[in-house]
Formats: C-alpha cells, structure tokens, sequence
C-alpha cells in the first residue's frame, strides 16, 4: 500500500504541452466540456474571469498524473496526484454528462490510521480519489 504524502502534492500551475484527457465544468454549464487528448491546455485561469472552472479533472496517461482543479473562496485550488507511485487498481465506473465518453476511471486511497474505537487498531480511512482518465466499458 503506497503512502498519500508521497503521492499528493499542491500546485500553483498545472504543466503544458501534456497530452490531457478529462473535463472543466465552468460555472455558466450545465454540463462539464470534455477535454480529449490532442486538445491544446493551458493553465491561465484567471480567479476574476467568469465563467470560472467549478472543478475539473485532468489525466496524463504517458506521465501517470492526475490534476485537480477546484475554486475555492475566490481562488483555483490545483492538486497533482502521482498515481505511479500508489499500488492501488483504478476502478471504472460510468460517466454521466460527458458525452461521448461512457465510462471513467479512478484511483481510491485508503490509508490506515489508529481508531480509538477499535481497541486502537488500524483502520482503513478515505485518503484520496484521483481521476484515472477514459475508459471503454468492459466486455463481459
């Protein structure tokens, strides 16, 4: 099992010139534009502009990172996760609202902590999820 500290990591820009997939929901949709790999990003949002990002996710397949984009109290809030260096499997699950794409993937982790409440044994807490990028359903 991998450790968060090591796989999390807070921006203040998220690298160009990277093949993106993922979406921005801006705050004038109702659904969020969908960012295919190809598509030229740049991170130059403003806090002042609106529309502004509500939250985005974007995924580089060829590095193994995942950014987080949230606006928070006025600011973009861009969260680097390394999911290289964790263990755990993406999961699939299925879109809704972004057409074409039907499924996305996503990386779950789980750290142990000690709880009180169990005679001070470790437990598995919600760490972080991090967006894993596209994914085609599986054939059964």
């Amino acid at each position: 099992m991998s450790t968060p500290s090591n796989s999390r990591r807070i921006l203040d820009q998220i690298p160009t010139g990277n093949q993106y997939e993922g979406y921005l929901w801006y705050s004038d949709k109702d659904k969020p534009a969908v960012f295919q790999p190809g598509k030229d990003f740049t991170d130059d949002f403003s806090p002042t502009t609106i529309p502004f990002i509500v939250e985005g996710w974007l995924y580089d397949r060829e590095n193994q990172k995942s950014y987080a984009i949230r606006y928070l109290d006025g600011q973009y809030l861009r969260t680097e996760y390394d999911l290289a260096a964790t263990e755990e499997a993406p999961i699939e699950y299925q879109a809704h609202d972004l057409q074409p794409i039907t499924h996305f993937k996503v990386v779950e982790h789980w750290s142990p902590e000690e709880d009180e409440n169990c005679a001070e044994m470790e437990v598995l807490r919600h760490a972080w999820t991090a967006f894993a990028g596209f994914a085609h359903p599986t054939k059964k």
